[in-house]
């Protein structure tokens, strides 16, 4: 709306920029209004495409920086995780944050002498619990169960991936060892690793096209009606 100075407020809500001037108020000249009308809609047009892109771009990172991350980050990528889709309501994981260095290259040794992986700053340790999935779904509790960590874990690799953090989901070790070590239950489940810290390479990796494996209608069908 125009000011009482010919001026035009912008909700900061409303766009993508922060338009606060050197004195912090929230208002603009009339004069640049358009432009950043224009440009707010350019950017909001974008981001669908810059969203494919980074899925399209991620990748798993087994080399990593010593450069420190900011527990901040690593935070929303938990809380990236914790936000997934679940079977029956029913958050059945929990996450093992390790950061002390010799416990980091414990965990390298057991993971069948990965010591690559106590290189980053963070290792999160993923635990699932079955048994409340178990008990609603008596045929299909376990695997849904495995489907509610495998969600959160994606969530998680993409958000670190957003913050152009390097992370992979390793899977390679002896479940009942580790869980030894970290003190877990017995009746739970190690489902993954995952090291997150700056990358120090940028793999690539041919995919196959996105075409050959979509059909339409029933399997194998290439045709689209």
């Amino acid at each position: 709306m125009v000011g009482s100075f010919g001026k035009i407020f912008v909700k900061k809500e409303n766009d993508y920029y922060d338009f606060e001037d050197e004195d912090g108020n929230n208002e603009i000249p009339e004069k640049n209004c358009k432009k950043i009308i224009s440009e707010n809609k350019k950017l909001k047009k974008n981001v669908p495409d810059f969203v494919l892109d980074k899925f399209k771009s991620r990748r798993s990172i087994r080399k990593f920086s010593d450069k420190k991350v900011d527990w901040k980050l690593i935070y929303n990528i938990i809380e990236a995780g914790f936000n997934a889709p679940v079977a029956g309501g029913i958050q059945n994981y929990s996450i093992i944050v390790i950061e002390n260095e010799e416990k980091k290259k414990e965990l390298g040794r057991l993971a069948f002498q990965q010591y690559w992986i106590s290189n980053a700053p963070y290792l999160l340790v993923i635990v699932r619990d079955n048994h409340r999935l178990m008990e609603l779904y008596p045929s299909e509790g376990e695997l849904y169960s495995i489907q509610n960590t495998a969600a959160m874990i994606e969530n998680m690799l993409m958000m670190a991936h957003f913050y152009d953090l390097g992370s992979c989901w390793v899977e390679a070790y002896d479940n009942s060892v580790l869980k030894e070590f970290l003190e877990i239950p017995r009746e739970f489940r190690v489902d993954g690793i995952i090291p997150i810290g700056f990358p120090l390479e940028n793999p690539k990796v041919k995919k196959d096209s996105t075409d050959a494996h979509v059909f339409f209608e029933k399997f194998k069908n290439k045709k689209r009606n």
